[in-house]
């Protein structure tokens, strides 16, 4: 990857933020640019910091909550891809933050090379889903439509060939 991906943390945490700051700056194509430590505050910054990624947990006290974090910022800077980082996968809450806007959806005890993957592919316009939920998330997924996926890589693309039984050409066309 030859472009600088410009990411902004969110998290309540400041150990959690300041472990993904060194994690990540430790790669030659991604910086961080600034972090946030709840929905508010991310909202107030995001609109100068202009960041490709944002990487941000669901649940923060006080204010608003991730999805409802997401969902804002969707709607005022479509632009900036979001990463759910979270350690909840239950699939009403993953079903909820993809029809927020997010690209991603990844569990804090991940592999951190699971995060890195869907940082890289949300800067590039793709979803991506941790391993470890995208198939019972995918088995029980059921409102399709509502969501509105337009472009589906490879591996969402056999996802809802598997669950939907919708051959691939026709999800090319989609």
């Amino acid at each position: 990857m030859s472009e600088m991906v410009r990411v902004v943390l969110v998290d309540d945490h400041r150990v959690v933020r300041q472990g993904l700051r060194s994690y990540l700056e430790s790669f030659p194509d991604l910086q961080v640019i600034g972090e946030a430590s709840n929905g508010e505050e991310a909202l107030k910054y995001l609109p100068d910091w202009l960041p490709d990624v944002v990487v941000m947990d669901l649940l923060m006290p006080g204010g608003i909550d991730g999805v409802e974090t997401i969902r804002r910022l969707s709607a005022t800077l479509p632009q900036i891809r979001v990463i759910a980082l979270t350690s909840y996968s239950d699939d009403a809450r993953v079903i909820a933050v993809l029809r927020a806007g997010a690209r991603g959806y990844v569990r804090k005890d991940a592999a951190p090379a699971i995060l890195l993957t869907a940082i890289r592919a949300a800067a590039q316009g793709q979803t991506m889903l941790d391993p470890a939920i995208a198939g019972s998330s995918c088995k029980s997924f059921h409102a399709r439509k509502s969501l509105g996926i337009v472009s589906l890589n490879v591996n969402a693309r056999y996802c809802a060939r598997w669950l939907w039984g919708i051959p691939i050409k026709r999800l090319r066309r989609r």
